[in-house]
C-alpha cells in the first residue's frame, strides 16, 4: 500500500507540473497576444496622429502665408509715408513666409525633432518662444472662452438701496448734523 500511495503522490505531482507548465505557457501566449494588440493600436494611433498633425499643419501653413501676403501689401501701401514701417513689415512678412513654409506638411515627430535641435542651439531663444506661444494661447482662450451669465447689476447703473434713508424730521432735527 505504501508502494500505491508513493506512486499516486508521484502521479499527482507530476500531473500539477503538467497543469502548471500549462497554464505558464498559456499565461505567456496570452501576454505576448496582449503586447502584440497594443503594438498594433499603439501604431495605429501614431499613424492617425501623423495623419491629422500634418494636415493641421497644412492648414497653418497656407493661413500663415495669407497673412504674410497681407503684410506685404500693407507695407506697400505704407511704403511712400512710413519707410522704415514698410522696411519692418516686408521682413516680418518674409520671416512668416519662411516660418509658413517651414512647418507646411510637418509630421509631429519632425516638428518635435525641431523643437528639440532649437532647445540645444538656442535656448534662450527656445524659452522666450515656448513663453510667448503661452502668453498668446492663454490670450485666444480667455478671448473665446463663453462668458458667464450673472444676477449682478451692470456698473453703469447704481445700485437700489434696499432701505430708503431717512429723512430729517419736520421738528428741524438733522440728526446732529448742524
Amino acid at each position: 500500500m505504501t508502494d500505491f500511495t508513493t506512486s499516486g503522490e508521484n502521479v499527482s505531482g507530476a500531473s500539477a507540473e503538467s497543469r502548471n507548465d500549462d497554464l505558464k505557457t498559456k499565461t505567456e501566449d496570452l501576454a505576448k497576444e496582449t503586447k502584440d494588440v497594443a503594438k498594433a493600436k499603439a501604431s495605429e494611433f501614431k499613424d492617425k496622429a501623423d495623419r491629422e498633425a500634418r494636415s493641421r499643419t497644412e492648414t497653418a501653413g497656407e493661413r500663415l502665408e495669407r497673412v504674410s501676403r497681407s503684410l506685404d501689401r500693407s507695407a506697400d501701401d505704407l511704403e511712400n509715408d512710413e519707410e522704415w514701417a514698410a522696411d519692418a513689415l516686408h521682413t516680418a512678412a518674409g520671416q512668416l513666409s519662411n516660418f509658413a513654409q517651414s512647418i507646411k506638411g510637418k509630421s509631429l515627430s519632425s516638428m518635435a525633432g525641431d523643437a528639440r535641435t532649437l532647445a540645444r542651439k538656442d535656448p534662450g531663444l527656445f524659452y522666450g518662444a515656448c513663453a510667448a506661444a503661452g502668453l498668446a494661447l492663454g490670450r485666444f482662450m480667455t478671448a473665446t472662452a463663453p462668458k458667464p451669465q450673472t444676477a449682478e447689476p451692470e456698473a453703469d447703473s447704481a445700485p437700489t438701496p434696499a432701505i430708503k434713508p431717512e429723512t430729517p424730521k419736520a421738528n428741524g432735527d438733522n440728526y446732529g448734523v448742524r
